[in-house]
């Protein structure tokens, strides 16, 4: 996990998960908590008002896009496409019809009020002994 800051209000997060960790809800606890962690810590201090994820693996695009308000596409820009659908088959289809067009999706998550509650709402189900709670 690597958090690097791109200046002008933006935070990159930067993640691999190992083939063995594959499954267990890991990126998507990691999303959850830079999400909160980045409000909550250093998003005043330093003006920090966006995550920016560079998916390279089609679940990270996933699981912003399908738990966030975003705003993606594909040429690295910041600006693009709004999204907001937490139909989660709406969601994968837009997935793979991005990336039969690139590698890469460019994700940027603003730190705003309905995101950050939404994170924390994430991370109680997650802690929860659900369907989606995470898995050790």
């Amino acid at each position: 996990i690597k958090l690097v800051y791109q200046g002008v209000g933006m935070m990159e997060i930067r993640s691999f998960t190992k083939p063995k960790f594959r499954g267990k809800s890991y990126n998507k606890m990691l999303r959850i908590l830079m999400v909160i962690l980045l409000a909550l810590l250093i998003c005043e201090k330093y003006g920090i008002r966006d995550i920016y994820s560079q998916a390279i693996n089609p679940i990270s695009a996933y699981v912003l896009m399908n738990n966030f308000k975003v705003i993606y596409n594909i040429t690295g820009l910041r600006c693009g496409k709004r999204y907001f659908n937490n139909n989660k088959l709406e969601t994968r289809e837009l997935v793979e019809k991005l990336y039969k067009k690139s590698d890469t999706v460019h994700i940027f998550v603003k730190l705003s009020k309905y995101n950050i509650k939404r994170a924390i709402e994430l991370l109680n189900i997650m802690l929860s002994d659900g369907i989606d709670a995470i898995k050790c």
